[in-house]
């Protein structure tokens, strides 16, 4: 059985994998700089941190460089994740309570994370950097020429092209000279940087289009499924009623779409809507204003864990998508413990691509009429599935990891 174990002082200190045949090859280090990271609440944090899960699996031992929690500003709950983060050495930055406190961290994360980096330099064989916030990405140029470490930029989602849920152009000039600079800062951070990654394939296209001379940087590397997530479920039922759940953005991106939910629970008093997000509040408010408050709970953020108990304990889950590059991590939850999905997503949305052809999953294009809208749900309320097995194993976040580990190993060299 090989083990890692601590070895060697001086400048080229690494971890050495010792077998019964002696040493074999060092484990590498990759320096992974996440603003959000567990025990953040949103789906920003999980990406990163299902890699620093996996990765050790492929000889790299991460080390994360983020943000003390309170600058989460309370969003944030107990993390079952966090057996994920034994894998790897967690360097926070210090919480300073001032006005403004947040924006400043924000502005100033590049240089933190450049100071950690530096003080390990020996230690790190590559740097990893992963959006949002995307202006730290410009550190691929000073990793490379002052500390000679090459850099992987992780795309989670869009920033210079992102033009809102609604796929419009913010028109004015304050609009047309931010897209301008979020254009340049990105292209010299990809200039400098070894690797590119993006979420999904339609995100990579539009970023080829922008940034077409350093295309062939490009490569994508889907969100997933962690396996090990779905071991201990034990489903939670609310109601009695037929359930419908949600959890995550809804009215961000389909801010007209409760009332159409307020709709199909009038015309059918056994359906019940749940609701688990930051949202919450806003969800209690809508149903009040639609009379439907018997019919609809609201929770905000939980515990991943419990949130898997919950869907499990429902019978249809909504999906909610207002960006058509966007995949997001629910979806592939909702999916592994099989369930029926309806999505409201806009035209052309990768959703399409990605999960139309399966019979459990009815893809609707968003805005809709109510008529449309309640026939898919009750086409999802009458769905039988017989068979999940090949549906999401694609979509493995083990898989998705060493397809990283394999762009870092091209990026220095197999050692």
């Amino acid at each position: 059985m090989a083990k890692y174990c601590p070895a060697f002082s001086g400048k080229n200190k690494k971890n050495i994998k010792i077998t019964k045949i002696g040493y074999e090859m060092k484990v590498k280090r990759v320096a992974i700089l996440a603003y959000y990271y567990p025990p953040y609440a949103d789906v920003s944090g999980v990406r990163a941190s299902k890699y620093v899960k996996f990765l050790p699996q492929y000889s790299w031992e991460p080390i994360v460089i983020t943000v003390d929690p309170r600058y989460y500003k309370g969003k944030v709950v107990k993390s079952d994740t966090g057996k994920a983060l034994d894998f790897g050495k967690i360097i926070k930055n210090k919480y300073y309570n001032f006005p403004f406190n947040v924006l400043i961290c924000k502005l100033l994360f590049p240089f933190y994370s450049f100071i950690q980096v530096l003080n390990r330099k020996s230690d790190i064989d590559i740097v990893y950097i992963t959006g949002s916030p995307y202006h730290p990405f410009i550190l691929s140029f000073f990793f490379k020429f002052f500390l000679n470490i090459k850099t992987v930029l992780d795309f989670r989602d869009s920033w210079s092209i992102n033009h809102g849920f609604d796929g419009k152009a913010r028109r004015g000039v304050l609009s047309f000279i931010r897209e301008k600079l979020y254009i340049l800062i990105e292209r010299f951070s990809i200039k400098y940087a070894c690797y590119v990654v993006f979420a999904t394939k339609e995100l990579m296209s539009e970023y080829a289009n922008v940034h077409y001379k350093y295309k062939n940087k490009f490569s994508v590397i889907h969100n997933g499924v962690d396996y090990d997530d779905f071991k201990e479920v034990k489903p939670n039922r609310i109601n009695q009623k037929n359930i419908i759940i949600i959890s995550g953005k809804f009215l961000l991106y389909t801010p007209d779409a409760f009332s159409l939910m307020a709709e199909v629970l009038k015309n059918n008093n056994d359906l019940f809507f749940f609701y688990i997000g930051g949202e919450y509040k806003q969800i209690e408010k809508c149903s009040l204003k639609y009379d439907v408050s018997s019919q609809v709970k609201a929770l905000p953020y939980q515990d991943y864990k419990l949130v898997l108990d919950y869907i499990a304990g429902s019978d249809v889950c909504l999906f909610t998508n207002g960006m058509k590059n966007g995949l997001g991590t629910k979806i592939f939850d909702y999916v592994a413990l099989k369930k029926p999905v309806v999505c409201l997503v806009p035209k052309g949305s990768v959703v399409f691509e990605c999960f139309s052809e399966k019979d459990y999953v009815f893809v609707l294009e968003y805005p809709c009429d109510f008529d449309v809208f309640e026939s898919y749900v009750n086409k999802a309320m009458s769905a039988i599935i017989t068979d999940y097995s090949e549906n999401v194993k694609k979509y493995s976040r083990c898989e998705a990891s060493k397809k990283l580990s394999d762009i870092f190993n091209e990026c220095v060299g197999k050692i």
